[in-house]
């Protein structure tokens, strides 16, 4: 009984990462932050991931669980994940605190060769925080995504762009990329209505 569970447990925890789920979340987040600040709500965007995060759970409750099951956790696997989080708002708050640094030493010209890559820097820190959730999540697509959103971010540079573009190309990557994952997964892994 216990290995049948441990095998459950260890075949959801591997496949916790790979629906595409956090994907399409947060290339969403991404894309609705790049959207407001193109429309100059940036404010307003800053809230868009936050709106977002009560979609988790009933998506995966209805997309991921009828195909991979739900059990209860191990005690090990609860630390792990409560070490997830809290590592992952040490990094989050560690970038932020990094981003806003760079933004007033930017504006107040403390390095003028920094001027430039203003319209950066939002994409910049959002590929640091992409990574630190490859890190963390061990799925190499955040690093494809990371990379995404650093060539957005210098690209807007060199086009004399606002920074919102930058934002709105990395996370269609992300939602393309989650949709691909997701319509692989949904596909490999059949719900349990759909066997009978």
């Amino acid at each position: 009984m216990f290995a049948g569970k441990n095998r459950v447990e260890s075949r959801i925890v591997r496949f916790f990462w790979n629906d595409g789920l956090l994907d399409i979340l947060a290339g969403t987040g991404v894309f609705l932050i790049g959207l407001a600040w193109q429309f100059d709500l940036v404010a307003l965007g800053a809230v868009a991931p936050a709106i977002l995060i009560p979609f988790w759970k009933p998506l995966r409750t209805r997309i991921t669980e009828p195909r991979l099951g739900y059990v209860e956790l191990s005690s090990g696997q609860q630390r792990r994940n409560q070490s997830f989080v809290v590592g992952s708002i040490v990094v989050g708050m560690v970038v932020l605190l990094a981003g806003i640094a760079g933004y007033v030493a930017v504006v107040r010209g403390a390095r003028d060769h920094l001027g430039g890559l203003a319209p950066a820097i939002p994409a910049l820190i959002l590929a640091v925080m992409s990574l630190s959730v490859a890190a963390v999540t061990r799925v190499f697509r955040f690093v494809q995504y990371a990379l995404a959103l650093g060539v957005f971010g210098i690209a807007v540079v060199e086009l004399e762009q606002e920074p919102g573009w930058a934002l709105i190309a990395g996370g269609l990557v992300a939602i393309l990329g989650g949709a691909v994952t997701l319509f692989y997964f949904v596909s490999r892994y059949p719900a349990s209505s759909e066997e009978n």
